[in-house]
C-alpha cells in the first residue's frame, strides 16, 4: 500500500496497486498531492491504480458524499477527465475497516451509485470488513463491481470461501 517502487512492481509483473489507503492517509500523513503523484507514476508504468476513498466517521449520506467527492477531486485535479477510466475506485468507509461489520448496504448502494453517476472510473469496489459471512449479501449490491478484501485476505481459507460464495450466487 505504498512502500514499494513502481519499477519494482512492474519488474515483478504486478498489474494493480492500491493508493490512498486510509492507513497511509491517517498514520503517515499521505496527502492528496502525494496520492496524485503516485497515480501518475503508476500509470506511466502501466500499472492500474486502485484509489481508496471513504469517510472516516459514520455520518449522513450528504456528509459522506461531500467528503468522498473532495478526496477524488483533490487527487485527480491535475489529470484529464479520461484518466478516471484508467483507475479502479475502492470505496472503503474507514469506520468499517477492521471492525468486522460492513457498512449498511443502502449506504454502500447510495454512495457507489453517486460515484458511478458523477465519475467515470473503470470500476468501483467495496472494502470494509468484507468476509465470508457478509460477501454474498454485499455481492447483491448492483452498484459495486467487486471487493477490496482486507484482513480476510490474510487467510487462504477465507478468500477461497468468499470466491466460492460469490461465484456460485
Amino acid at each position: 500500500t505504498g512502500e514499494v517502487l513502481a519499477n519494482q512492481l512492474k519488474d515483478n509483473k504486478v498489474s494493480y496497486c492500491i493508493v490512498g489507503h486510509s492507513e497511509r492517509r491517517l498514520y503517515l500523513n499521505e496527502t492528496d498531492e502525494d496520492i496524485s503523484n503516485k497515480i501518475d507514476v503508476l500509470l506511466s508504468n502501466n500499472i492500474t491504480p486502485i484509489l481508496c476513498v471513504g469517510e472516516v466517521e459514520n455520518t449522513t449520506l450528504n456528509q459522506a458524499l461531500n467528503y468522498i467527492n473532495n478526496q477524488i477531486i483533490n487527487v485527480l485535479n491535475k489529470f484529464d477527465v479520461n484518466v478516471q477510466q484508467k483507475i479502479i475506485l475502492a470505496y472503503e468507509p474507514v469506520f468499517a475497516i477492521g471492525s468486522g461489520v460492513a457498512c449498511e448496504e443502502q449506504h454502500i448502494k447510495n454512495v457507489t451509485l453517486h460515484l458511478k453517476q458523477n465519475f467515470n472510473f473503470n470500476s468501483i469496489l467495496y472494502g470494509g470488513s468484507v468476509n465470508p459471512s457478509n460477501c454474498l449479501q454485499l455481492s447483491k449490491i448492483d452498484t459495486i463491481d467487486g471487493f477490496l478484501i482486507g484482513s480476510a485476505s490474510l487467510s487462504y481459507q477465507k478468500v477461497n470461501q468468499i470466491l466460492s460464495l460469490v461465484e456460485n450466487k
